[in-house]
């Protein structure tokens, strides 16, 4: 049976919800087994394909190519080059250079969706943090540029409206504890998996802080190096005073042996708890 003639309505129906499956069944089965597809000439579409033949019609189309934009094994939609004054022949070399650019497209879109993803995912955390004072960064590793918000600013001594990048929020980390912290974030990148360190940050006022940060790479295409590293961080200070305080009793307490033997066990004791408590805190943050 001849298929049905495609109407004006539904021509104006498919480019308005833009939903082609029962005008393009041929054409979008090969797309989602990830074929490109050239058609010089409506002519020389095979039988199983009338319908689409009978769709392109009203739209102009002469000839077309179909270049699915895939990542990895999943088909994220279809690239279109068409003609509609002349039919003409597609050279291979020019198809693939469709390809190529198609490659590019579907990465930007894997991406473009991951973010929209990612933002989802964060929108109830960003609460919870904000709630919790923790600073959340992004930082992207091709430029350096750093996305943060007003507690990461504050932690590392930057306004609102201070441009904060890698190479600044490295500068303000004490010399003696830099190398340490840009050791970590390598190992991060290099293992694609979670890391952590504890750092001072001299602030442009002068102060002096400690910050526990804890960071992910990420990556918007499975497969491929890291883009981006998320991550959160603390301020700790207070936390590294008490430990320090704890630590200078102890010593003394250890330099007089005529103390009650108990008195030292229980101070020993207390530091424990204390570096336990500690670092159950950092865990949560």
């Amino acid at each position: 049976d001849a298929p049905p003639v495609i109407s004006p309505q539904e021509v104006f129906s498919i480019r308005k919800h833009a939903d082609a499956s029962a005008y393009f069944e041929w054409a979008l089965q090969r797309t989602r087994e990830r074929l490109t597809t050239v058609i010089s000439s409506l002519d020389d579409l095979p039988a199983d394909a009338a319908r689409d033949a009978e769709t392109f019609r009203p739209f102009g189309t002469l000839s077309t190519v179909l270049v699915p934009l895939t990542v990895q094994e999943e088909v994220l939609g279809c690239l279109s080059f068409a003609t509609a004054r002349t039919a003409r022949q597609w050279e291979p070399a020019l198809v693939m250079r469709f390809e190529r650019l198609a490659q590019v497209f579907a990465k930007a879109l894997a991406k473009k969706r991951a973010d929209e993803l990612l933002r989802d995912r964060e929108a109830p955390l960003q609460l919870a943090l904000d709630s919790a004072d923790a600073g959340v960064w992004d930082l992207e590793i091709a430029t350096g540029r750093i996305r943060a918000n007003e507690v990461t600013r504050r932690l590392f001594g930057f306004e609102r409206d201070d441009e904060f990048d890698f190479a600044r929020a490295v500068a303000v980390i004490h010399p003696d504890d830099r190398q340490r912290v840009l050791d970590a974030i390598e190992w991060g990148r290099a293992h694609g998996g979670p890391y952590e360190h504890e750092c001072r940050v001299c602030r442009p006022d002068g102060t002096t802080i400690w910050v526990y940060s804890r960071g992910r790479p990420f990556s918007a295409v499975t497969g491929e190096p890291p883009q981006r590293v998320i991550g959160v961080s603390i301020d700790i200070t207070e936390r590294k005073q008490t430990e320090s305080q704890l630590r200078g009793a102890l010593d003394e307490h250890d330099r007089l042996p005529e103390r009650p033997e108990h008195e030292n066990l229980y101070l020993r004791r207390e530091s424990r708890e204390r570096r336990a408590r500690s670092e159950i805190v950092g865990r949560r943050a």
